[in-house]
């Protein structure tokens, strides 16, 4: 039996891996090439007036306060992504937040307002589920620089910055899909065990999965091939499956479970009270 201490440096470590897979979540493909726009002027849709745009290259910046930019680019599918699901990232996105638009209609979003792992919260919306080779993609983002925000209390310092952004990559790429199945199966039994009451058999046979977890994940990546890899995530997935099967309905009956054997519990120590009382 592991001490509770033991317990929960095995799961920091489980955690962790979260973090440790992030890099190799998604695969470039390709880079779009792209043209900007910037105004202060509040828009709906990208632009379409090509004299208004100009070639983005590697040092291009862009930036002040309330401004915004409008980058676009085409994009042709290969014969070698058809049919794959295709993703625009963006690692360091160039604004505070931005909107994707995909052959002329909202399609997602990008946001540096909070940060997860190294990069903003959204930062890699998919673009297509899969299109045929040379199917054509007109991408467009509408980034927006920022604005000071003052205090929300009495003499709070104002958060000023020079709202200027390197322009960068946007990427073309594919996913692997083992790291992300793997990694929305292993939060979401973090996020219930987090949730969960911390007496309760749910919360336990989680943690009993996680430490059957534990010898089975690589945490080195860099120090095995990466089909090794690769076969301890779905080795682990097939571990946390029958957790992840159960619906509120069996997790309702194993609550009602619970409860019948405390209230056996409850009426085998009433007894020996009774029994030690009548001893007396």
């Amino acid at each position: 039996m592991m001490h509770a201490r033991q317990i929960d440096k095995t799961i920091s470590k489980i955690r962790s891996l979260l973090k440790r897979l992030d890099p190799y979540l998604f695969h470039t493909e390709d880079v779009l090439a792209l043209e900007s726009y910037t105004t202060f002027d509040s828009l709906y849709a990208p632009p379409a007036d090509d004299d208004l745009y100009t070639p983005v290259t590697a040092e291009s910046e862009w930036g002040a306060e309330k401004q915004y930019n409008w980058l676009r680019g085409t994009y042709v599918v290969p014969e070698r992504l058809a049919g794959k699901p295709l993703f625009l990232k963006h690692m360091h996105f160039c604004g505070y937040e931005g909107l994707l638009f995909v052959n002329g209609m909202p399609y997602g979003n990008y946001a540096t307002k909070m940060a997860v792992a190294c990069h903003g919260n959204h930062y890699a919306p998919r673009f297509t589920a899969g299109a045929a080779a040379g199917e054509s993609f007109s991408l467009a983002i509408e980034a927006y620089a920022g604005h000071t925000v003052e205090g929300c209390f009495p003499y709070a310092p104002v958060e000023t910055c020079s709202f200027r952004y390197p322009i960068g990559n946007f990427e073309i790429c594919t996913q692997n899909e083992i790291v992300a199945e793997f990694s929305y199966d292993l939060r979401t039994l973090l996020e219930l065990w987090e949730n969960l009451d911390p007496e309760s058999f749910q919360r336990a046979r989680i943690t009993n999965c996680f430490i059957e977890l534990h010898p089975i994940l690589i945490y080195s990546m860099d120090t095995v091939p990466w089909q090794e890899v690769e076969a301890s995530l779905q080795k682990a997935r097939e571990v946390m499956a029958p957790l992840l099967a159960e619906t509120n309905g069996s997790l309702s009956e194993a609550i009602e479970r619970e409860r019948a054997m405390l209230h056996d519990l409850r009426r085998q120590t009433d007894y020996l009270i009774d029994t030690i009382n009548r001893m007396k």
